[in-house]
């Protein structure tokens, strides 16, 4: 006779046994906790890493130069646009000096906290905040006028012409395409961004051919 043992159903088959977790359970005790915590520690970092985003490479950190082409700039409404721009900036700033003056002249007297608080963020928001505008306003006024001082200089030589329609491919600003709807051809002007923006993707097109 014949004696055929029951196969293991497949429950069974993926069950671990008891012999199984108690031989797991052993080795796991005989590694050193100092080992188990490294394993554990090498694997949330691996976890950790996964969801971290790509480091930009070297060449990714780069300030790539662009230039600009100058052609069409007029170097005396440059200078004359500077003067105005400076006036805001001094302006600010005489500001920011009697504002400061006065709340050191005038400080909150009162005796309920909150209000000695708030009263000194306001004195702070405003001298910090005419400040930072007098700061802008006399750097944009330096921009423009070495600006005008740069085209002017390229007229001089020969290298630039205030006449010549600029070939640049930079994207203009909405106040400039507005001043040019109300003051030029609105067809023309559609069809000159249709032109730039044409010349824009010509060239990065061969950019990306060549990554």
């Amino acid at each position: 006779q014949i004696i055929r043992m029951a196969e293991p159903s497949e429950a069974q088959k993926e069950e671990p046994s008891e012999t199984e977790e108690v031989e797991e359970e052993l080795t796991r005790a005989s590694v050193p906790l100092s080992q188990r915590l490294r394993e554990r520690l090498a694997t949330t970092i691996a976890e950790q890493e996964k969801q971290v985003e790509a480091v930009p490479t070297d060449s990714q950190k780069q300030i790539v130069q662009e230039e600009v082409d100058l052609n069409g700039v007029d170097p005396i409404a440059c200078v004359l646009g500077a003067a105005p721009v400076a006036a805001l900036s001094y302006g600010f700033w005489t500001f920011t000096q009697r504002a400061a003056e006065w709340f050191l002249s005038h400080p909150v007297e009162t005796d309920f906290y909150p209000a000695q608080r708030l009263g000194l963020v306001f004195q702070a928001a405003v001298v910090g905040l005419s400040s930072l505008a007098a700061g802008i306003f006399g750097f944009t006024g330096l921009g423009i006028l070495l600006l005008g001082l740069r085209v002017g200089f390229g007229v001089l030589t020969g290298e630039l012409d205030p006449n010549d329609k600029s070939r640049g491919t930079g994207k203009r600003s909405t106040a400039e395409t507005v001043l040019d709807v109300f003051t030029k051809d609105p067809v023309q002007v559609v069809r000159e961004e249709k032109e730039r923006k044409m010349r824009e993707q010509n060239r990065k097109q061969p950019a990306q051919d060549i990554k």
